[in-house]
């Protein structure tokens, strides 16, 4: 895998994210935001955080209404493995995470 690629690093750090892998999937989602560039990617790693690292949580929320309010989206794109991942996981706000997971996969 080239290391610098965002989108692969960003990809696999969702199925490791989504498999309950968190601790596997962090140097992953660090490298994609690393080299992220598109807004579509920052939008998706965004929401990776907010689902999956609530610590974090205030920061990834702010930075994902930032996004849609310039226009930001992923059309398209799915979230539904992170969201049950986040349910399994005891998320407290998962109706907020179904919220913007229908926001940033729409078409803008």
């Amino acid at each position: 895998m080239n290391p610098d690629h965002a989108n692969i690093n960003g990809c696999y750090a969702e199925l490791l994210l989504a498999s309950g892998r968190i601790s596997e999937a962090l140097p992953f989602l660090e490298q994609a935001e690393k080299y992220a560039v598109g807004e579509d990617l920052q939008l998706e790693l965004h929401f990776y955080r907010l689902a999956h690292f609530p610590d974090g949580a205030e920061a990834s929320r702010q930075a994902i209404h930032g996004l849609l309010a310039q226009g930001a989206r992923s059309p398209g794109w799915d979230f539904s493995r992170n969201i049950e991942r986040a349910v399994l996981d005891g998320c407290e706000y998962v109706e907020e995470l179904r919220e913007l997971a229908q926001q940033i996969s729409a078409d803008s």
